[in-house]
């Protein structure tokens, strides 16, 4: 939205709101590969609905209080936001306690496949950095090539695991 407000008149309101979709989006995907990992971990299918909601509404009131400056943003035309050392560290935390419980699931059910699935979320979240915090050429290539493997290790592991081909 950026490089449209630079080029046409649109208000500012627009601009907040698209980067509270963008936030939106972006912790709900993290929280959703949580979702996944506890899901490998043997959360019941009845409390999954209950995590499911709770992890939307998490989304949706980070997405709604973070505090957005849309007169200032970064080289990558993303808004400054008045938390993003603090979420950094939250993402990666969560991102930890994922990978582990992929982790354990695999020790646990004896299912390597869980592996993989840790090794793509670790590559799927480093293609994602690398994308969000570069703003160079250069870089878009090696991030879009990260992010597609390890998009590809978690879907096709998750795939091979609960539908049984």
């Amino acid at each position: 939205m950026i490089p449209l407000k630079i080029v046409f008149p649109i208000p500012a309101m627009y601009l907040v709101y698209s980067s509270r979709i963008l936030l939106f989006g972006r912790y709900f995907g993290l929280l959703s590969l949580f979702a996944a990992s506890v899901n490998a971990a043997g959360l019941d299918v009845q409390k999954q609905q209950n995590a499911f909601f709770i992890l939307v509404m998490s989304a949706i009131f980070i997405a709604l209080n973070i505090p957005i400056d849309n007169f200032a943003w970064d080289s990558t035309f993303v808004h400054l936001s008045a938390y993003d050392p603090i979420f950094d560290m939250v993402e990666a935390v969560i991102l930890a306690v994922t990978i582990l419980t992929f982790f354990i699931s695999a020790y646990t059910r004896g299912s390597k496949t869980y592996i993989f699935i840790g090794l793509g979320t670790l590559l799927l979240y480093a293609g994602r950095e690398i994308l969000l915090n570069s703003d160079t050429w250069i870089t878009l290539l090696p991030g879009l090539l990260i992010l597609s493997i390890g998009t590809w290790f978690v879907c096709t592991m998750l795939h091979r695991e609960y539908l049984w081909y």
